[in-house]
């Protein structure tokens, strides 16, 4: 995935959220690309870019549930992605069950990964 299509990609997350009247904060980003760097790690590359994006999008929505006290609506995301809420949740199961339902971020962890992805990080953090 390209560095803009993920700046793109976490532009229509952001309006997602938004929707939802909630605002995705920036410290939520490297959570992000943590579990779905950790996803691809374990499953390989997404074989396109709509698997990209919604990569990232059950991601967020899974980095929201982790460290936030609201969540991301899943008719909301039904209506603006056009995927059922049936979907939705077997996306999230997989993906969760692909990272053992492991979401602890140690700081150890989340300094090797911006270590490793600086240049990803800054293009991301643009977004916000």
């Amino acid at each position: 995935m390209s560095c803009s299509m993920l700046k793109d990609y976490m532009q229509i997350i952001k309006d997602i959220v938004h929707m939802e009247g909630y605002h995705y904060k920036r410290n939520l980003l490297v959570p992000t690309l943590i579990y779905a760097d950790k996803y691809v790690q374990k499953c390989g590359p997404v074989a396109d870019m709509r698997d990209a994006f919604l990569l990232l999008l059950i991601s967020a929505m899974v980095t929201v549930k982790m460290w936030e006290d609201w969540g991301i609506s899943s008719g909301v995301v039904e209506e603006f992605v056009g995927i059922s809420r049936k979907q939705l949740r077997e996306m999230e199961r997989k993906f969760l069950a692909a990272l053992d339902y492991s979401l602890f971020l140690s700081e150890e962890e989340i300094q090797q990964f911006k270590e490793r992805t600086p240049d990803v990080l800054d293009l991301a953090v643009s977004v916000f």
